[in-house]
């Protein structure tokens, strides 16, 4: 039993990378037309000075394939499964940006975007994301004062732009 649950996990494990990593290209009629990935900026960051972002997502799969695009990218990134593991990963990592995920096992993107707003020393931006219906994300984003929302049918790619876009106010 168990390893037919592995099995069919690793099977759409394929569809769904996919589908999160694979934006629709405009006008190229195919849904799913692979989107290279690309460096979204272009300034350089010293590694000893790298932005920190910490990524709150339940889903061991897309945890990995965020943590490494960010990798790539340059970011410094920690990350936690959960709302319980928050504490310990805020105050050792002291995050720049925080990406977490609206619906968690142990709590809510709200409860994270409110933890990281009264535990942090200063103001950390923190971006909620999820797949939620339609003007729920935003309404629920605005309730808990989260910086911004991500649709994450918009992909790996937008995601990437949205923290540069943070990274540059913040920076400036």
């Amino acid at each position: 039993m168990r390893f037919a649950c592995v099995t069919r996990m690793l099977q759409a494990r394929v569809s769904f990378e996919e589908q999160f990593l694979c934006a629709p290209r405009p006008g190229s009629g195919a849904p799913h037309e692979q989107a290279p990935l690309r460096r979204t900026s272009t300034r350089a960051r010293p590694a000893n000075d790298r932005i920190r972002v910490l990524v709150v997502e339940p889903a061991p799969v897309l945890r990995h394939i965020i943590t490494h695009a960010l990798s790539v990218q340059g970011y410094s990134v920690a990350t936690a499964p959960g709302r319980n593991d928050l504490g310990g990963v805020l105050a050792a990592f002291d995050p720049h940006i925080v990406v977490t995920e609206l619906h968690l096992s142990d709590g809510s993107g709200e409860d994270v975007c409110r933890d990281v707003r009264r535990r942090a020393h200063k103001l950390v931006p923190v971006v909620l994301m999820s797949s939620a219906p339609e003007g729920e994300l935003e309404r629920r984003g605005q309730a808990a004062s989260a910086d911004r929302c991500f649709r994450k049918t918009r992909g790996l790619s937008s995601l990437l732009e949205l923290i540069d876009e943070l990274t540059a106010e913040i920076l400036f």
